[in-house]
């Protein structure tokens, strides 16, 4: 008789022992499924962002002409025109900082990163990224995404 309830015994723990592995693979799956969709939730939200700064330029003739030449000459635009010049640059720069963020939580994926890496270390870094104009912003952005930009633009 105990010999057979130390056979059940142990029946029961290695039944016990698989419950938990499938519960563990369960769990893993669900936090997988989990990171897919937060990752593609803020791909979303950051490209819903960056349309509406573009849209909102390009649907004002004034802000376009303003990104147009400020991106070309700084200097050839009049004291209001160069603040919000300004503000749209600070806007641009936070919008790349916070896609940097996402990523180095793992929350933007890499491909989605990708482009904003290219965009950051190269179109972007050579229209606004350079002389005054950074250095106007760069005291705003946290180190690590200051690191990031200056190791690129070299």
């Amino acid at each position: 008789m105990i010999l057979k309830l130390k056979k059940w015994a142990q029946i029961a723990e290695v039944i016990g022992a698989l419950a938990i592995i499938v519960s563990l693979i369960y769990v893993a799956n669900e936090v997988r499924h989990n990171t897919e969709a937060t990752q593609a939730a803020t791909f979303q939200q950051m490209v819903q962002l960056s349309a509406s700064a573009l849209l909102a330029i390009a649907g004002n003739s004034e802000l376009a002409d303003i990104q147009r030449r400020g991106a070309r000459d700084p200097d050839s635009l009049t004291e209001q025109e160069q603040f919000r010049y300004f503000l749209i640059v600070r806007a641009q720069w936070r919008g790349m900082e916070a896609a940097y963020f996402q990523h180095q939580h793992g929350v933007l994926g890499d491909s989605e990163w990708s482009s904003y890496e290219s965009l950051m270390c190269g179109e972007l870094s050579s229209l606004i990224g350079q002389g005054a104009t950074w250095e106007a912003h760069r005291h705003t952005l946290s180190p690590d995404f200051v690191t990031f930009i200056e190791g690129c633009r070299k």
